[in-house]
């Protein structure tokens, strides 16, 4: 309970930090939020559905994958311990979604997205920069799922570049992130 509520909290305590850290050099919210360059798509409600579709799409995967995991031989024990905890504690299914979909996908998707992806795309651009971004952000959560988590990553940025907004790569993390804890 305690290291969900932390994480939350200090993903969202980052968020503001960095914010402020921003808003002083001038670069306000929305210039994150908002991508303004010439080829980007302006028609939100494809975005947005195309969100959905994306997230539950890679969250399909990741069930697949955790599937996997808990019959393949080296994380048999592993799985079984962290469906222990799952289960022993039903409440904490609560706070998990609150942190996992409500805090984490705006604080993830400003940092890893939002900074970062955009930061990598100017010095690297295109490809260097959606596949560097993905690998900062699947290491960030658990080694269990980094393959899943570096495909959401991959998702998100490409997302993000092709629509010019980030509310859709928040959409699709809270999809994603939904999907696979209520599975």
């Amino acid at each position: 309970f305690a290291r969900t509520l932390a994480y939350g909290v200090v993903g969202l305590i980052a968020w503001g930090i960095m914010s402020s850290f921003l808003a002083n050099r001038g670069v306000t919210g929305g210039m994150i939020w908002r991508w303004e360059r010439g080829d980007i798509s302006p028609n939100a409600i494809t975005s947005y559905a195309g969100a959905l579709v994306i997230g539950a799409v890679l969250a399909g995967f990741a069930i697949l994958y955790l599937a996997g995991l808990r019959v393949f031989p080296p994380t048999v024990e592993f799985m079984r311990s962290l469906d222990a905890m799952a289960s022993a504690d039903k409440g904490l299914i609560y706070l998990t979604l609150i942190m996992a979909v409500g805090m984490a996908p705006l604080a993830e998707e400003f940092l890893f997205r939002g900074l970062l992806f955009r930061a990598l795309d100017r010095e690297k651009g295109g490809i260097a920069a959606l596949l560097w971004s993905s690998a900062y952000f699947a290491i960030y959560h658990p080694p269990v799922s980094w393959l899943p988590v570096f495909l959401v990553g991959v998702g998100c940025a490409w997302l993000y570049k092709k629509s010019g907004r980030l509310g859709p790569s928040v959409l699709l993390h809270m999809t994603y992130n939904a999907i696979v804890i209520l599975a």
